[in-house]
């Protein structure tokens, strides 16, 4: 047994050994949330309820978002809603399958439930996580920590 105890003193220290960077996937899955709504207040709520989980960005713009993705600005999940003026949720989709398809894993779609019927139609095939507004804070957060890939 004087071999396991040696073995144990020099496997002991191990587990503290790992950088933070290699934890981190473990001890916080999503750093990074960016929330795009058309209602400021939505992005004021999700970073108000997520603020001990995830650093929020809110945008008020699809176009505003696509043009953060494209400057490199990197986002562990994406919350959007389906229905906005300019740009909709499903046109968001749609460019992103179009120039950043790895992205798409990162989707999560809100609605407050007016639907137009093309934005019906997305929601009727949408295979990803859908919530509902009010948004449950409790329910994104089981979201965002499960792997989008």
């Amino acid at each position: 047994s004087g071999g396991l105890a040696a073995l144990g003193a020099t496997a002991g220290p191990r587990p503290v050994a790992p950088s933070p960077g290699a934890l981190a996937p473990l001890a916080a899955p999503v750093t990074r949330l960016l929330v795009i709504d058309d209602e400021p207040l939505v992005g004021q709520m999700v970073a108000r309820s997520l603020s001990h989980d995830a650093q929020v960005v809110p945008t008020t713009s699809a176009r505003e978002a696509l043009a953060l993705l494209r400057r490199g600005e990197r986002f562990d999940r994406i919350l959007c809603d389906l229905m906005m003026p300019e740009m909709s949720g499903p046109e968001l989709h749609a460019e992103l399958a179009r120039t950043s398809p790895q992205l798409l894993p990162a989707l999560i779609f809100m609605t407050g439930g007016a639907f137009t019927d093309g934005a019906r139609r997305f929601a009727e095939t949408w295979r990803g996580p859908l919530l509902e507004k009010p948004i449950d804070a409790d329910a994104l957060r089981r979201i965002l920590h499960d792997d989008p890939n």
